[in-house]
């Protein structure tokens, strides 16, 4: 049973994407994110301003406006 919980990733995430109404056309805000979390592993998310660091965090979470996710 504890070599199920190491198999898992802790967190995973495939083809993650959000888009959002702006003014007059759709934003594409993350676009196809993959990624998986082992347990007992660290991940650092880093990126220049505005890169969607916040935005995958808020979506991962459960924070982003459902409506906007596609």
């Amino acid at each position: 049973m504890a070599e199920d919980l190491v198999s898992e990733p802790l967190l995973s995430i495939r083809g993650l994407s959000v888009e959002v109404d702006r003014a007059q056309a759709r934003a594409l805000l993350l676009d196809e994110v993959t990624m998986a979390v082992a347990v007992g592993e660290a991940v650092g998310i880093t990126g220049q301003s505005g890169s969607g660091k916040s935005t995958l965090l808020n979506s991962i979470l459960g924070l982003v406006d459902q409506r906007h996710l596609s």
